[in-house]
């Protein structure tokens, strides 16, 4: 099944063809789903926002000067085929193109907040030019970039982050997931900082990377290839703190209860 819709978003004029339209329905519980492609201009250097609820988001950089987003939207565990059908048709995907930037929203409808039996997921597959400005927001799920450089903003409620980059600048941050990062080379004016509440910080970063490190746990332990100081706040906790290859702009990483591991590359 093929359809198309017109949107009028922002100051552009966006065609979304929706493609691969399935319903599936089972015999003890009924399920949809849709698949989406959109495409939106965007020269390298430009920025690319997108903002999540429950799903995964993975994006990857191309030798592109477009954006191309490819969303599949589930729902479970509906009454019947025809609610499925109904809350499918309710999720909302919201792209704005302006000069240099891509928006990317998802709502919902109300009735998945209302603690509903039914659930859904919207996962992401995001082409981006490899020169881009990424900032991602989400509530539960993974978010994984790669094959990009410039600056990267990640934050997450519930899930895992995995950024592996050739050059440019991070910040990441999850309440409860694992932060992974692989910096191929520092550049650009963005901050470096990496914080989860409960999980792991795991760093792979340039053998001659220039900073000033800042790096502590609460619970848990911080382990660094680079020769820096460690500090023991107490008994459970570690603190790293000092320049590395003769300082730079500082490089925080916190986990409350978990472990910051920093491996040099």
């Amino acid at each position: 099944m093929s359809m198309k819709r017109t949107h009028s978003l922002g100051r552009n004029l966006l065609t979304i063809s929706l493609l691969s339209v399935g319903m599936v329905v089972a015999s003890w519980a009924a399920s949809a789903t849709m698949e989406e492609t959109y495409s939106a201009s965007l020269a390298p250097g430009g920025r690319f926002e997108i903002d999540n609820t429950v799903g995964d988001v993975q994006i990857k950089g191309a030798d592109v000067d477009r954006v191309r987003i490819v969303v599949r939207i589930e729902v479970d565990d509906a009454d019947n085929k025809e609610e499925a059908e109904r809350l499918l048709q309710e999720v909302e995907i919201r792209v704005e193109e302006t000069p240099g930037a891509v928006y990317v929203r998802t709502r919902v409808p109300g009735e998945f907040l209302d603690d509903k039996d039914e659930d859904y997921v919207v996962d992401y597959e995001v082409t981006v030019p490899h020169q881009v400005q990424i900032d991602a927001e989400l509530d539960v799920g993974r978010v994984a970039v790669e094959g990009v450089s410039g600056r990267v903003a990640v934050e997450t409620h519930v899930g895992e982050i995995d950024v592996d980059m050739q050059e440019g600048t991070v910040e990441a941050k999850a309440n409860v997931g694992r932060i992974k990062v692989n910096l191929g080379r520092l550049a650009g004016e963005g901050r470096l900082r990496f914080e989860t509440n409960v999980g792991d910080v795991e760093l792979t970063l340039p053998v001659d990377i220039a900073v000033h490190l800042d790096a502590s746990v609460n619970i848990g332990s911080v382990d660094s290839d680079f020769d820096v100081r460690t500090e023991r706040d107490s008994w459970i906790g570690e603190r790293l703190s000092g320049d590395i290859n003769g300082g730079g702009p500082t490089l925080k990483a916190r986990a409350n209860i978990g472990r910051v591991r920093l491996q040099s590359r």
